[in-house]
């Protein structure tokens, strides 16, 4: 869906609402949290992988203040996107519209979070959630952001990895600008937790 206007508040509740009921667009909902070789042999063969990490900074302290800003869905305070409602629970079964605009032009996805992450794992702490796509949308996959700290080095990074494919021909042929803006959105995302991490360090 593309709109030559900035959706309003009660249109985007419009589309919040209708994507409530339908269920996600690809078969492999979970999938970014596979770890064996073969799994990910299998999952990189089908769909197109992005995968980012960009350091914050070092400390406890940091990831405390990285983890504060990602549970108030910092990582999309950037100038082109909006979501949707802003202050959505993170929580599985939550479903969220993030609103791009690029070209003049708006276009609302509509995605529902899979799972979260509060956990520790051998040296490294993890906050965060994954979400993916559903079936209103033109592009099928899911996107897992997070924040982790490793107490072994004492280093804190973000981190964004997602898997997608294009539906359709039209959306094909469009895909090769959908993938800048990924790259764009894991760059932008990361120096905006920065600057809010630092803002709320002040």
């Amino acid at each position: 869906m593309f709109l030559l206007r900035k959706p309003t508040p009660a249109v985007l509740e419009t589309i919040k609402r209708h994507a409530d009921s339908l269920p996600f667009s690809y078969a492999e909902v979970g999938a970014s949290r596979m770890t064996s070789t073969l799994e990910r042999d299998f999952l990189f063969g089908k769909y197109k992988v992005l995968h980012h990490r960009i350091f914050l900074g070092t400390g406890y302290e940091t990831f405390c203040r990285a983890r504060e800003v990602f549970s108030q869905w910092g990582m999309f305070d950037v100038d082109w996107l909006e979501l949707y409602p802003s202050t959505a629970l993170q929580v599985s079964g939550v479903t969220v519209v993030v609103v791009g605009k690029t070209l003049h032009t708006w276009w609302p996805n509509t995605s529902r979070i899979i799972y979260t992450m509060d956990d520790q794992e051998g040296d490294v702490r993890r906050f965060g959630l994954c979400y993916g796509t559903l079936t209103a949308n033109a592009v099928c996959g899911e996107e897992r952001m997070l924040v982790d700290w490793n107490s072994q080095n004492d280093m804190v990074y973000y981190e964004i990895f997602s898997f997608s494919y294009a539906k359709s021909l039209p959306v094909r042929l469009c895909y090769p600008l959908f993938r800048k803006l990924q790259d764009r959105f894991a760059k932008e995302s990361g120096e905006a937790i920065l600057r809010l991490m630092g803002q709320a360090k002040g």
